[in-house]
């Protein structure tokens, strides 16, 4: 799971990310951690903890990454350009975006994306939150999250099989 700065700190104010990180193999960027773990942002040495635990796992994009195919990536913020670059060199997992235009350029290139307010609803689907849990969450999410109301009613309304691709990566 490919994550992104704004994701990652809203399943924090949330209180999810600790259930997020024990289903799911968040992956981040070097970009991605000097945002998460700037000494201005007040959960920095949560985050520092969760990467030096290895619940959040740190990968480098290879030099030589051809972005010529997917020229919108370079005209994101560095994080989630670099979250996008890399899932273009893997060509597997799912990318985790709350950013409007990251989710723009993933619709346009067919990339699976999800955002946090489809997190507790993945994992219950999955059987790792319970329906009062799910919904607790939704609604911290609701409250700490910027979601347009198209945003809110799509995640509504999305079923497990619309999901499914979530739950297949579940870490058991």
């Amino acid at each position: 799971l490919y994550m992104d700065t704004s994701s990652a700190i809203l399943l924090e104010k949330s209180g999810l990310f600790t259930s997020m990180a024990q289903s799911f193999r968040p992956v981040v960027t070097p970009v991605v951690v000097e945002e998460l773990t700037d000494s201005g942002y007040p959960d920095a040495a949560t985050f520092s903890l969760y990467i030096s635990d290895n619940r959040i796992t740190v990968q480098s994009l290879p030099e030589q990454t051809d972005l010529a195919p997917y020229p919108d990536i370079e005209r994101l913020d560095r994080g989630e350009a670099e979250i996008l670059a890399l899932y273009t060199v893997t060509g597997k997992g799912i990318i985790l975006v709350d950013d409007k235009r990251a989710a723009q350029v993933c619709r346009k290139y067919n990339f699976p994306f999800i955002n946090a307010l489809l997190v507790p609803k993945i994992l219950w689907f999955a059987g790792k939150l319970g329906p009062d849990d799910y919904h607790t969450f939704t609604g911290k999410l609701l409250d700490t999250g910027r979601y347009s109301q198209k945003i809110i009613e799509k995640a509504s309304t999305l079923t497990r099989n619309d999901l499914a691709f979530c739950t297949e990566i579940i870490v058991v």
